[in-house]
C-alpha cells in the first residue's frame, strides 16, 4: 500500500513542528476513517516522545502510540538468546563461534599457519559482515528476506565484486546468518496490525519504519526534514566561532555553552560530533560547577575502571616490565593501601634502574610480595575462558572494589566477573569450552571493553546535555553549540561494511557512504530549526590549514 506524504515545513522553529505534526495526523486519520487510538506514531529517538505527548494532548479526542521501533519491538516480548553457533551480536564472544566454523575451512586455516594476524583480521571482517547482515535483514520482513540472502550470495560470487579472501569469508559470514532460525527481534513488528504507521521522518528515513510501510497496513510519512537551499531562512540566532588549536576551541566552546546559560536558554545541548574535543570542554563545564547529562556513551575501555583493569593484567600476562606493574599498583585497585610502602618500592626500582619485576622477588619487601601472592592467579599458561574469568574474579575480589571506580559495575558485569557469572548466559558452551593463552585472554578483555558502552551517571537537573548531532534534532533546547565544524570533524562516518564494497551496501539496501552523508546533511539542517545555535571550527591542524566542512559551505551559500 502506497503511503500518504505530509510536508511539515521548512526550516521553521522546532516548537511549531510538534503541533503541527499532531493536527495533521489527526486531519489524516479522520479523513481515511482510521481510529487514532489503534495508530501507532514511530518516532527517530525516544527523547522525541515526550514534546510529541505535549503536543497531542492539545487535541481533541483519542492520542495514537508514541514510540520508536526499537522501543515497540522491545515492548513486545524479550528476543530469544543465542544458541551455541548461533550469532549473538557481541563481537567478542562472536569471535570465538567464527572460530569454530573456519576451522572447517582449509583456505582459513591456510591462512592461519602463514599469519596470525592475517588470520584475525580476516576473521574481524566476517563477524562484522555477519553482524551487517543479520541486521540487514532484520530490516525486512520475514517474507522477504529469503529473496534478499540470495542477493547477497550473488554480490557475493560475482566476480567484479570483493576478492577471493573476502568473498569466501562474506559466503561463510552469510551461511551463518542463515542458519540462525531464531525470529529476528522485530518480527512481531511486521506481525503487528495497527489501524495505521505513522512515521516521522527527521534527520533521515530509518529503515525499518520503511519497510513497515510497504505493508497493507494504511501508513502516513510525515517529513520534517529539508535542504540547505539558497532562500533558507532559518529560525535560529546563528554564530560562527574561528579558533586556531585545540585549546582554544574548548575553551571557546565552554565559553559559547556558559554565555547561553547565562541569556536564559537551559537547557543547551552540546553536541558530541568531536568527542576529544567534548571530554575537555566536560572538565571545563566542571569547573563551573555546572551540571551535565551526557546522553553519548563512551566504550568501556576509556573509563578509569578499564585503564585500572588492562594494567593489572598486562603486568600479569606476559613477559611485564617494571613500569606495568607500577602503572597498576598506582591505580585505584590498590586504594586504602599504605601509600609509603609504594611509594618507597617505586623509589628503589627507579634508583637502582631495574626494570624486571622478578629484580625485587629475592628481597625482604612485604607490600611486594603481597602483590604477587594476590595476583599468583593470574599467572601460569592457558585455560578455559571460564577458568579465567574465575581467576579474574578472584583476584579482584582480593583488592579494592572496582565498584567504587567510575565504570567499575558496568565493566564486571561485561566481564561476567562474578561468582558462577557465565551459567544460564547465551554464552555458556563457549566459555566453558573455549581455551585461551594469556595473549589471547588478554586481547579478549580489550575486544569486549572496547565494544561495551559506559554512561556516567545522570546529574540532576543537567543544565546541559551532551547528545550526538542527530539525537538533537527537533528536541525542546534553548540552545545548540557544535564544536568541530570543519572538513575532517564534520564528516559522515564510513559505515563499517566487513568485507562488501560500498557498492555492494548500495545494491542491498545496508547503510553506504552516500545515505551516511545524506542522514548527515539532514540532521544539520535540522540544527538550525534551534532558537540560538553557535558552530565553532578550528583553522588549523597543527601547522596545516584546516578547512570548513562542505556542510558549512553550503549553510553559507544557502544563506
Amino acid at each position: 500500500m502506497q503511503a500518504s506524504v505530509v510536508e511539515l515545513g521548512g526550516s521553521e522553529a522546532g516548537a511549531a513542528v510538534w503541533p503541527r505534526l499532531a493536527a495533521a495526523v489527526g486531519e489524516w486519520l479522520q479523513a481515511q476513517g482510521l481510529a487514532a487510538r489503534d495508530a501507532i506514531v514511530l518516532l527517530p529517538f525516544a527523547q522525541h516522545i515526550g514534546p510529541a505527548r505535549r503536543a497531542f494532548a492539545q487535541q481533541p479526542g483519542w492520542a495514537p502510540q508514541l514510540t520508536t521501533s526499537r522501543s515497540l519491538a522491545s515492548s513486545l516480548g524479550p528476543s530469544l538468546l543465542a544458541a551455541p553457533g548461533q550469532i549473538s551480536l557481541d563481537a567478542a564472544m562472536d569471535a570465538f563461534t567464527a572460530d569454530a566454523l573456519l576451522a572447517g575451512q582449509s583456505w582459513a586455516q591456510t591462512l592461519r599457519e602463514h599469519s596470525d594476524a592475517a588470520y584475525l583480521a580476516a576473521r574481524a571482517q566476517m563477524v562484522e559482515t555477519a553482524h551487517l547482515l543479520a541486521r540487514g535483514a532484520a530490516q525486512r520482513p520475514p517474507a522477504q528476506r529469503a529473496a534478499w540472502f540470495e542477493q547477497v550470495r550473488q554480490r557475493l560470487q560475482a566476480g567484479s565484486g570483493p576478492g577471493e579472501l573476502e568473498r569466501a569469508l562474506g559466503l561463510v559470514a552469510l551461511a551463518w546468518v542463515m542458519a540462525d532460525d531464531r525470529p529476528a527481534p522485530t518480527d512481531t513488528l511486521f506481525g503487528l496490525r495497527p489501524s495505521a504507521w505513522i512515521v516521522l521522518e527527521a534527520g533521515g528515513p530509518d529503515p525499518l519504519a520503511e519497510a513497515l510501510m510497504t505493508g497493507d497496513v494504511p501508513a502516513l510519512r510525515l517529513v520534517a526534514d529539508f535542504d540547505l537551499a539558497p532562500g533558507l531562512s532559518p529560525a535560529t540566532s546563528l554564530d560562527l566561532a574561528l579558533c586556531d588549536d585545540f585549546e582554544t576551541l574548548a575553551e571557546a566552546t565552554a565559553t559559547a555553552v556558559l554565555q547561553h546559560l547565562n541569556a536564559g536558554r537551559a537547557p543547551v545541548a552540546l553536541l558530541a560530533q568531536d568527542r576529544v574535543v567534548v571530554r575537555r570542554v566536560r572538565a571545563l563545564l566542571g569547573r563551573q560547577g555546572v551540571p551535565v547529562l551526557d546522553e553519548t556513551g563512551w566504550t568501556l575501555a576509556t573509563t578509569p575502571a578499564a585503564a585500572a583493569l588492562m594494567a593489572l593484567l598486562r603486568a600479569n600476562l606476559g613477559q611485564a616490565a617494571m613500569d606495568d606493574w607500577l602503572a597498576w599498583l598506582k591505580s585505584p585497585l590498590t586504594a586504602g593501601w599504605e601509600p609509603e610502602p609504594l611509594a618507597s618500592l617505586e623509589a628503589l626500582c627507579r634508583r637502582k634502574g631495574w626494570r624486571q619485576p622478578e629484580r625485587l622477588d629475592p628481597l625482604d619487601l612485604p607490600v611486594w610480595h603481597r602483590v604477587r601472592d594476590l595476583t599468583a592467579p593470574l599467572r601460569g599458561g592457558p585455560r578455559k575462558l571460564g577458568a579465567w574469568l574465575a581467576d579474574l574474579g578472584r583476584v579482584l575480589r582480593a583488592l579494592a572494589p572496582l565498584t567504587a571506580v567510575e565504570g567499575g559495575m558496568p565493566l564486571l558485569e561485561a566481564l561476567w566477573v562474578s561468582r558462577n557469572p557465565w551459567e544460564g548466559s547465551a554464552h555458556e558452551a563457549l566459555i566453558g569450552a573455549t581455551r585461551l593463552s594469556p595473549a589471547e585472554f588478554l586481547a579478549w578483555v580489550d575486544a569486549t571493553l572496547e565494544a561495551a558502552q559506559f554512561s556516567a551517571e545522570p546529574e540532576q537537573q543537567a543544565a546541559v546535555v551532551i547528545t550526538p548531532m542527530a539525537r538533537a534534532v527537533l528536541r525542546p533546547f534553548g540552545a545548540l553549540v557544535l564544536p568541530g565544524a570543519d572538513a575532517a570533524t564534520l564528516a559522515a562516518p564510513v559505515p563499517r561494511l566487513g568485507v562488501l564494497s560500498d557498492a555492494d551496501a548500495q545494491q542491498l539496501g545496508l547503510p553506504h557512504a552516500a545515505a551516511e552523508r545524506a542522514a548527515q546533511a539532514k540532521a544539520f539542517a535540522q540544527l538550525l530549526r534551534s532558537p540560538a545555535l553557535t558552530l565553532l571550527r578550528c583553522r588549523f591542524a597543527g601547522a596545516e590549514p584546516l578547512p570548513a566542512s562542505p556542510l558549512l559551505d553550503q549553510l553559507q551559500a544557502a544563506l
